[in-house]
């Protein structure tokens, strides 16, 4: 599901995506390896991951794990008061 959300991505998205997240990459690698700035490298990488989640939080298949692993409330989630979490 995620390999398809990545293809999904534009390609300036998915090409920071595949090579800092799936090849391992550092930001500076990857930056040398497209001929662009550290900092556009950083700023693609932050979009890639916004559109990404987009992606996956509507797609039913995922089953909203995304929002449950972000914090975000979902309709079922418990409610945990932070003082009791961390007494």
């Amino acid at each position: 599901i995620v390999r398809e959300g990545i293809a999904g991505l534009s390609e300036k998205h998915r090409a920071v995506v595949v090579l800092y997240y799936l090849e391992g990459r550092s930001l500076q690698e990857t930056a040398d390896l497209l001929g662009l700035p550290l900092g556009t490298v950083k700023s693609r990488v932050h979009h890639a991951l916004r559109d990404l989640r987009v992606r996956l939080s509507s797609d039913l298949r995922f089953g909203g794990a995304w929002s449950d692993a972000w914090g975000e409330a979902s309709d079922d989630a418990p409610v945990v008061d932070s003082a009791e979490a961390n007494p």
